[in-house]
């Protein structure tokens, strides 16, 4: 008869188990012993724990299998000549891929049995059904559950109602034709063909013994062929099960309910035990190993998980919490930067490693990107997503123009990518790429690629030649038709092929573009939208990890592979509910009642093996526990097992330690954001412009002059070194484009003095219709105009029939200097002139004006006052002058007002403007960033494009 041990989560399994080994055996017999461990990780774990124990010393290993990812190759070298001969003839692996392809096939075909009405929407809705029955029948298989049990179901039985309409029919069906499906392939899926290799080696073992040691270690053995091979393992000569921390502290009581608790982290023992008939107090300590410290940290851990039917008895003794550590984060980025201080802080001990366990990903990325600003390089074992890599980025970004028609802003981020560089040089490419970011800049995202300005170059030409070749995105086409097109584009923005497909990730896409174009012809023609949404779906499930030249001291890690790894530090990242442990989704074909009734595994066992896992990772010396209280804005719900952990340490008084020590970490994170001194946040000189009185503008507009006086170095700026902000990519922003179109409208009206409120909504519609925005802004827009243009026709009643200066430039002197500007509109009535300026956002005050904020009305009545507009011919000589505001509300509950001034209001912006314009004529005069704060007028960083040259806070 075989033994069972364990090794206590206080110990590193995979160094404990190397260990043990050693003082079982001599070097010279390791090479007999045959060990099998969960996962391929797990095997290389312990490949190098025995080389550290090695220590340059020759040393034979014991065979190593992963029961995970177990081959028919490694039966030759484990089983009798017949396992070999039934290995060589076990059916090839169906990739995850063909298998995806081939579900969606019978999800189309049986859509309106399944999920109901005559056609999917997309086939991107199709694959989302197909992954999750994809799922599901890998659950079935690994189970090696038999589905006729769905025939004795009683539809009308309550338990069971809506599955067998909706769902129930489709999977008996599978249960049928999916067996005929893998037979046609030559296939099986992987989780299959991993059960019957075990079932195999059962089978031969169970009728020829190994009469050399076998070990079954590191597994909680919850799929049931490995349950099997470990009752066989139990039943073998030298056979040796050695359990991932079984919980010895808990009492017999408690184990009859472990066994009915499928969340709780001991589950999974509990059920292997009582299949192999094996009490938990009959489990022996591995060799070199002792019993758990009531006062352990582990301890508390597990008394705090105990099952709610289970009361929590035992010592009131406070817990040795040495080490362990909690951090409650604000936000998703303060928590990465706090576990990245205290990886980082590990790495202080010569030879000391240290890692990340989680199962959000992208926690693990924002820990890597703050662990880089100290150049700590990361062993990223769980490898990153291909749409990370630069590859992966660029074939997204073409697939963007695909399914966009070439709109501008798709093309300038594809032309921004390294990797496109049309054959040039890198200086070639990047000078192309910034001409047509310029071209394509303010244009609208609606302009089609035809009516781009396309700088004359090679280049261009090739995006032409793209262009005309044709992707119709109403046309429906095979995904292999689509991907060949779309590979077309990739080689013709990148040539050379070397470069587009090289390193790990260009393997891992090529490896995965094969197997889809391979598998892709059981699909039925395709938008290319849906042919987009295919190839992101397959590029975010898929990973690679790139090479590293050296073995880096910090890793993350996922949940699983964390099982045997023993580190010097742990942090474990994640820890809200719905990360960590994940949602119990049971997915959208079979509900729970069906699940137990065909004998599938509760969903909560997933929670149970999470459990486990985290107890695992208790094992390290220093421990940081760690959790977000907000994602975007709204609020988290703390992981179980830290509540239970705090309410248990909260009634012996210990619960403020953890977070105690863990706001050392958070406090740190928080303070790297803080700015410094305000004495050290001063701009460094020089803060300001001083050119030289030959360089300094005598000409200025109106519009300068605010500018000038709240924001003196943005004037600098703009009209000394002549430097412009930029057009947006993609389109203006909506209020600019809103305020150009009503003037544009109201210019045409003005020059005709007949026009009728009707003609004056034609012309609005004719200006709306050549708007690039979609229908429900231009809906919007519509409405909004009407109102705006009544409030017009309303407040221009006064003023029609007049004669006008419309969009007029005029001039005025002043302190040697040239202001200039132009008017809306200037009225000429019987008894007085009035300078008209339309306002559709908001008006300047005459408080405002008079101050120099924003005198720009005041100043081109000025200019009227002055026969600055040469086209009045005198007729503003000896009149009374008036400038006014025009606001015309676009928010259908506002009315439209005419706010005038007159000659008292632009003396004194006069007189304030001639002490200005003669301040900049002293040679020492700088100009200043800012000078009356930072929220007055042009200052504001809203209204700033220059701020960050001024080296602003916050710019």
């Amino acid at each position: 008869m075989g033994a069972i041990y364990t090794i206590p989560p206080a110990y590193g399994f995979a160094k404990a188990l190397t260990e043990g080994l050693i003082r079982q055996y001599s070097l010279s017999d390791l090479a007999k012993i045959q060990i099998y461990l969960p996962t391929r990780r797990a095997v290389r774990t312990v490949q190098e724990a025995f080389g550290e124990i090695a220590t340059g010393q020759s040393l034979l290993l014991p065979k190593l299998f992963s029961i995970g990812d177990v081959d028919a190759d490694d039966m030759v070298l484990t089983g009798s000549g017949e396992v070999s001969k039934i290995a060589a003839n076990l059916p090839p692996v169906l990739t995850s891929t063909h298998q995806l392809f081939l579900l969606s096939r019978l999800v189309f075909h049986a859509w309106d049995k399944t999920i109901g009405g005559d056609e999917p929407k997309s086939n991107a809705q199709v694959f989302a059904y197909a992954s999750a029955l994809r799922t599901l029948l890998n659950t079935i298989e690994t189970e090696g559950v038999d589905l006729s049990v769905l025939s004795e179901l009683t539809p009308e039985d309550p338990v069971f109602e809506g599955f067998w309409e909706r769902a129930g029919r489709f999977i008996a069906l599978i249960q049928e034709v999916w067996p005929a499906i893998e037979q046609e392939t030559g296939r099986v899926s992987p989780a299959k063909r991993r059960r019957r290799v075990l079932e195999i080696l059962v089978q031969d073992w169970s009728k020829r013994p190994p009469q050399n040691p076998i070990l079954l270690a590191g597994t909680t053995a919850t799929i049931p062929a490995v349950a099997d091979l470990a009752s066989v393992v139990q039943d073998l000569p030298y056979g040796q099960i050695i359990l991932p921390g079984l919980d010895q502290s808990l009492d017999a009581e408690t184990w009859v309910e472990v066994i009915k608790s499928p969340t709780h982290p001991q589950h999974g023992l509990a059920k292997l035990l009582s299949k192999i008939g094996i009490s938990p107090g009959n489990v022996k300590l591995w060799f070199g190993c002792t019993a758990i410290d009531v006062r352990d940290r582990h301890a508390a851990l597990s008394a705090s998980q105990k099952p709610a039917s289970v009361s929590i008895t035992g010592a009131e003794h406070a817990y040795d919490l040495d080490g362990l550590a909690l951090v409650e984060a604000p936000s998703p980025e303060v928590e990465a930067r706090s576990i990245a201080i205290f990886l980082r802080e590990a790495l202080q001990e010569p030879h000391a490693r240290a890692a990340l366990v989680t199962p959000d990903r992208d926690l693990a990325g924002r820990v890597t990107a703050e662990l880089l600003r100290w150049g700590v390089e990361v062993d990223n074992s769980a490898g990153l997503p291909l749409t990370d890599s630069a590859l992966g980025r660029i074939i997204q970004r073409t697939l963007g123009l695909l399914t966009n028609a070439w709109q501008d802003l798709d093309l300038t981020r594809v032309l921004a990518h390294p990797l496109a560089n049309f054959g040039m040089s890198y200086h070639e490419a990047r000078s192309f790429s910034w001409d047509m970011d310029l071209k394509l800049r303010g244009l609208g995202t609606m302009r089609p690629a035809t009516a781009f300005d396309w700088p004359n170059s090679p280049a261009s030409n090739e995006l032409l030649d793209l262009l005309l070749s044709g992707f119709p995105p109403m046309e429906s086409k095979y995904f292999s038709v689509w991907l060949d097109r779309h590979l077309a584009v990739l080689e013709k923005l990148a040539p050379d092929a070397e470069q587009l497909w090289s390193g790990a990730a260009g393997s891992v896409i090529t490896q995965l573009f094969e197997d889809a174009q391979a598998s892709s012809r059981v699909l039925p023609p395709m938008l290319v939208e849906d042919y987009a949404e295919i190839i992101t779906t397959l590029l975010s499930e898929t990973f690679y990890r790139e090479p590293t030249q050296t073995k880096p001291r910090v890793s993350i890690l996922g949940t699983l592979e964390a099982r045997l790894l023993h580190v010097d530090s742990v942090a474990l990242g994640g820890l809200n509910e719905g990360v960590w442990p994940k949602e119990t989704d049971v997915g959208p074909w079979m509900n729970r009642p069906t699940r137990a009734q065909v004998g599938l595994p509760s969903p909560e066992r997933k929670v149970g093996l999470a459990a486990h896992d985290l107890a695992q990772a208790f094992s390290a010396t220093n421990v940081l526990m760690s959790r977000t209280t907000r994602v975007d804005g709204a609020p988290t719900l703390s992981s179980r097992w830290i509540e239970r952990l705090k309410t248990f340490l909260d009634r012996r008084g210990q619960a403020d330690i953890l977070t105690a020590k863990g706001n050392i970490y958070l406090r740190s994170a928080i303070a790297m954001d803080l700015p410094v001194s305000r004495k050290a946040r001063k701009p460094p000189s020089p803060v300001y412009g001083c050119p030289p009185l030959s360089v300094r503008p005598k000409t200025l507009f109106a519009t300068d002059i605010g500018l000038l006086v709240t924001n003196p170095y943005g004037f600098y700026a703009k009209r000394i070194l002549g430097l412009r902000a930029l057009d947006p990519r993609g389109s203006h922003a909506p209020e600019k484009r809103w305020g150009i179109m009503v003037h544009e409208v109201l210019e045409q009206a003005n020059t005709k003095p007949d026009l009728s409120i009707g003609d004056l909504f034609e012309i609005a519609e004719t200006r709306l219709e050549s708007e690039k925005i979609d229908e429900i802004q231009a809906s919007l827009w519509r409405v909004q105009l009407q109102h705006t243009l009544h409030e017009f026709w309303r407040l221009n009643h006064a003023y029609r029939g007049y004669p006008n200066l419309i969009e007029k430039m005029g001039s005025y002197s002043v302190a040697g200097h040239v202001i200039k500007g132009k008017a809306d509109r200037v009225v000429i009535l019987p008894d007085c002139s009035v300078v008209l300026d339309y306002k559709t956002g908001r008006a300047a005050t005459e408080a405002n004006q008079r101050q120099g904020l924003d005198p720009q009305l005041s100043i081109l009545g000025l200019i009227a006052a002055n026969g600055g507009f040469d086209d009045a011919q005198g007729q503003h000589a000896d009149r009374d002058i008036f400038q006014a505001f025009l606001l015309l509300p676009k928010r259908l509950h506002e009315r439209g007002e005419e706010r005038r001034s007159g000659g008292k209001l632009r003396s004194q912006v006069h007189d304030g403007l001639t002490r200005l314009l003669e301040a900049y004529q002293d040679p020492g005069q700088p100009y200043f960033v800012a000078p009356f704060g930072e929220e007055v007028g042009r200052a504001s960083p809203r209204y700033d494009d220059y701020g960050h040259l001024a080296r602003r806070a916050g710019s």
